[in-house]
């Protein structure tokens, strides 16, 4: 059976297809495409390194070292039993956190032993934007969540050395969630090293299996957005028309920055606190 992996690594660009597979779902099993509403958050969590706790897993009380071997058996049991008698032969699935927050080659490793027990061809796809464009984006996204540095750190960075390594350098400095400091938020994002994240993924699931599309965000929020499935999938029919996604616009320069102004006197003071 095929699984088609979605891997962002931006979350908007994962939920919109998420919502479209939903709307959607009953002409995707049609043509033998199973779109099973698995968690992907728990399956990012149940592959990450213990020690990798980021935002996310602590919000969502994923931040014990114990929890990922809890979540592998539990996804095992719900992966068996959702695929039972479905009929399907093609399987797809989006999650961003596994492009944007699994950077190490163990991460890659577990999620292939977990998938490859159901599935033997498993397909990876990234959809990329240029990279100023999602830097400035993860940059807002970023301080709205707490960030504390400047851009320039990552202005800066790209200059010269090696983006992949150095930023997760960075991210091991991020560590210390009681102060509100988590390497996903205060670290520049390793994914924007685009050949390194190709290779990073290849290394584990092998090159031919590993592709980038490229990002159109307006399109994909469109009522003509099903179409990148279509293609994606190589549907024997269009999906047709969708509900547009909602389009939110830019903060405002001043603002972002009053922001990370901001959160970097909070962290001070809940450092001294």
């Amino acid at each position: 059976m095929r699984l088609t992996l979605i891997i962002g690594p931006t979350e908007k660009a994962a939920a919109r297809l998420r919502n479209i597979m939903g709307q959607k779902r009953e002409a995707l099993a049609a043509q033998g495409v199973l779109a099973p509403e698995w968690n992907h958050v728990r399956l990012y969590a149940a592959c990450a390194e213990p020690e990798a706790v980021g935002l996310l897993r602590y919000r969502r009380g994923l931040d014990s070292a114990l929890v990922g071997a809890t979540l592998r058996e539990e996804l095992a049991a719900t992966i068996a039993r959702d695929l039972e008698g479905t009929g399907a032969d093609h399987v797809v699935m989006a999650a961003a956190q596994l492009g944007n927050l699994l950077s190490a080659p163990a991460e890659l490793t577990r999620l292939r032993d977990l998938l490859s027990v159901h599935f033997d061809d498993i397909r990876i796809v990234a959809h990329l934007d240029e990279q100023a464009r999602l830097l400035a984006a993860h940059y807002a996204f970023a301080v709205t969540e707490g960030r504390r540095h400047p851009l320039s750190r990552e202005l800066s960075l790209a200059e010269g050395g090696d983006w992949w390594d150095a930023t997760r350098a960075m991210a091991a400095t991020e560590d210390a969630p009681d102060v509100g400091l988590f390497r996903d938020i205060q670290a520049p994002p390793f994914w924007l090293d685009y050949a390194a994240l190709h290779a990073h993924w290849a290394r584990v699931f092998g090159a031919e299996n590993v592709s980038f599309r490229p990002l159109d965000a307006a399109f994909l929020a469109s009522a003509e957005g099903a179409a990148e499935l279509d293609a994606l999938l190589a549907l024997h029919r269009p999906l047709g028309p969708v509900k547009p996604g909602r389009v939110i616009g830019p903060i405002p320069a001043p603002w972002l920055e009053r922001m990370r102004r901001f959160n970097e006197v909070l962290i001070r003071y809940l450092q001294v606190k």
